[in-house]
């Protein structure tokens, strides 16, 4: 079963996530933010992350970087979950390892859910 960390200050959005992909079959662990994510990142190094830009503390992007997700976890897929406009932060986009960018607004858990599937090719 594919794992999905999802890193979002947003209980409602970390919960609508979690049922919609396991009802999808997916094992889920949730992190309300960068620094409890690095902290799941120890326990268990998930398959698919779903992570915000905005968040408290350490945004989403300096997390991608400050991880170095693309050297020290080169198989787990990156999608950027967020309501600010793509192109605000494309240039950081860049030299991170991100498979898809999602607008909140414009997608139901279910068809986060769906990204999940596509991303990680189930």
């Amino acid at each position: 079963m594919p794992s999905v960390l999802i890193i979002d200050d947003d209980e409602n959005i970390r919960s609508q996530y979690t049922a919609a992909l396991k009802r999808k079959g997916f094992t889920v662990r949730q992190a309300a933010g960068s620094k409890e994510a690095l902290q799941q990142f120890k326990i268990s190094v998930p398959d698919l992350i779903i992570l915000d830009v905005l968040m408290p503390e350490i945004d989403g992007l300096t997390l991608l970087d400050a991880a170095d997700m693309a050297t020290n976890y080169p198989d787990t897929k990156v999608v950027i979950a967020s309501n600010v406009d793509k192109s605000e932060f494309e240039r950081e986009l860049l030299g991170l390892k991100v498979a898809r960018y999602i607008r909140k607004t414009d997608y139901t858990p279910s068809q986060v859910a769906e990204v999940a599937q596509a991303v990680l090719g189930d």
